[in-house]
């Protein structure tokens, strides 16, 4: 097997962002969650914005922050586009949840060994599923490996990496910071008193005294990265009907503010429709 992971580490702001006119994009951005700051821009992060704040914190640092409400709905809308974008290069796609459990799925995970000769080998099927996906206006960061697991952990961290072999896979695992996989995460100040700072790390402890003290959670999550036990997956089907919505932030006064909206959703149509291999004639905008 070989799966490619296209991992979205900006799909909340990214989401939201659809939601906005240019310019209004390019402001100080900050989504709230329960009254506190869930994540932010670059631009807001440059003001001394940060996630964990207080919303009024927030704007004392930059009373100009555009703040909206951070949306699951609207995250799993903008992921389910990029993985019908997906489904025109393979059938075998599914998402893979977070490795923190507050939030959602944030990667897409392509099975593609039978799809490779077909679009002339790896590096040609990755560029044509870059450009496949570019109009749905998100920043992907993506990973190859001979398991799903793998390639979500290795797309979520510092380096691109595109292997085809357990071997190179289990090298570039050790070397990854052990708070990228779920458990990790949730045992990461445990770990870090331990002098934990990688999965290498962690993989040669002792397997029972792991288990004793974290669970068997933590060791099947690395099995199942590492190649050592059955990942199974169950693959997305592609709905019959198209049907996709996007609230703006604001009310739109102008023709440029629906047209910005609307251009997402047909990009959103525009993947549906490669996933199928097909083509409509006519199709209904609703406002």
């Amino acid at each position: 097997m070989l799966w490619i992971a296209l991992h979205l580490p900006l799909l909340s702001l990214e989401s939201f962002a659809a939601t906005l006119t240019g310019e209004q994009a390019q402001a100080p951005l900050a989504l709230v969650d329960a009254h506190h700051i869930a994540t932010v821009n670059a631009a807001a992060q440059a003001l001394g914005v940060e996630p964990g704040q207080k919303r009024a914190t927030a704007l004392a640092l930059a009373p100009d922050l555009l703040i909206g409400q951070a949306d699951a709905a609207r995250d799993a809308a903008a992921l389910t586009a990029i993985a019908h974008a997906a489904l025109a290069f393979t059938p075998s796609v599914c998402m893979q949840p977070s490795h923190d459990p507050s939030r959602g799925a944030d990667t897409v995970l392509l099975e593609v060994r039978a799809s490779l000769r077909y679009f002339g080998g790896p590096a040609k099927l990755l560029q044509r599923l870059r450009e496949a996906v570019t109009p749905l206006g998100h920043r992907i960061q993506a990973a190859s490996a001979p398991t799903p697991l793998g390639a979500a952990l290795l797309a979520r961290g510092p380096k691109r990496v595109h292997l085809q072999e357990k071997a190179a896979l289990q090298r570039a695992l050790d070397a990854l910071p052990v708070w990228l996989s779920g458990a990790g995460l949730a045992h990461a100040e445990a770990l870090q008193g331990m002098g934990l700072a990688t999965l290498g790390e962690l993989r040669r402890l002792p397997r029972a005294g792991l288990a004793r003290r974290f669970g068997t959670a933590m060791l099947d999550e690395l099995d199942r990265a590492y190649g050592e036990r059955p990942d199974p997956r169950v693959p997305i089907v592609l709905p019959a009907r198209f049907d996709s919505r996007l609230e703006l932030f604001a009310r739109a006064d102008s023709t440029a503010q629906v047209l910005h909206a609307a251009s997402m959703l047909l990009a959103r149509l525009a993947a549906w429709l490669a996933a199928q291999h097909a083509l409509v004639r006519g199709f209904t905008l609703a406002m």
